[in-house]
């Protein structure tokens, strides 16, 4: 269907449609219409590129391999994203092959491995991506569970062997009492007790009878710790004799996690004395 615009001589604008010869009179002033801006439909849809990409496809830990950072510019580890790539594009009984074969540095990471397979650690990884950015708009229950997820995913990314049994995998998980995570350094023996908290959020409590959250009655009070590690009383011995180190975790809406390390009063320790990097 053609068109064609002209105007007459009292300055009014016709619009032709020449399948039907009918004129359409558009109101003056011709010229002085506002354009459009359709920058919104580009950012729209590489959004929604974006989510197919990120979620249907390795495409990002190929980015993150070669760039060390994600689609949003976030620093992300390119030894995580390789296992992920590994993961996701070889059959599974393969992936211990290949393993096995590139020699013993390689060998050692099997456990990662195999963290990095079970179904709680995909969905916790797939909704920390999913609602980083974003988390920072929603309820204190949804943040919380985002900094827990986001602590799980980073320190068994990092090689750590998770060892609570209560692990969340859904966002609107209902809000718990007692101890988040307890991991454990499989290269050193190190015990990690954590307490996560999302950024800004409130930080370790007190009881009412005055026992301080995070502190070494606490943890052991309770049961808090026996009941974490599924009532294993081994390994419960075990952390006991050997220690453990107190850790708070403080997740931003990036999906990045800082740690600090807590005393046995239950108060974070100031300082360089605080520092803590796993």
């Amino acid at each position: 269907m053609a068109i064609a615009s002209q105007q007459s001589l009292t300055n009014e604008y016709f619009t032709t449609v020449k399948k039907n010869k009918r004129l359409f009179t558009i109101p003056e002033p011709y010229n002085q219409y506002p354009s459009v801006d359709l920058s919104h439909l580009w950012t729209n849809f590489w959004g929604a590129v974006q989510v197919g990409v990120r979620y249907c496809t390795p495409l990002e830990d190929f980015v993150i391999l070669i760039d060390g950072k994600d689609f949003d510019g976030v620093e992300q580890s390119r030894a995580v994203s390789g296992i992920s790539i590994l993961i996701d594009n070889t059959p599974f009984g393969k992936v211990f092959k290949i393993v096995k074969r590139a020699g013993q540095t390689i060998d050692a990471s099997i456990p990662i491995v195999r963290r990095f397979t079970t179904t709680i650690f995909k969905v916790q990884r797939k909704l920390v991506k999913e609602y980083k950015g974003v988390v920072s708009t929603m309820s204190n229950l949804r943040k919380g569970n985002f900094g827990e997820m986001a602590t799980d995913v980073d320190l068994i990314s990092k090689g750590y062997q998770d060892l609570h049994v209560n692990r969340i995998s859904n966002i609107d998980t209902p809000t718990s009492q007692g101890i988040d995570h307890v991991f454990k350094n499989p290269e050193t023996g190190q015990y990690l007790i954590v307490e996560s908290k999302y950024t800004g959020s409130s930080s370790l409590s007190t009881l009412a009878d005055g026992t301080r959250q995070m502190s070494d009655d606490w943890i052991v009070g309770g049961d808090r710790l026996f009941n974490a590690i599924g009532q294993d009383a081994d390994l419960y011995n075990d952390i006991i004799n050997n220690g453990y180190e107190r850790i708070l975790a403080k997740a931003y809406p990036d999906g990045t996690v800082v740690y600090r390390k807590i005393g046995a009063d239950g108060y974070v320790i100031l300082g360089n004395a605080g520092n803590f990097t796993p």
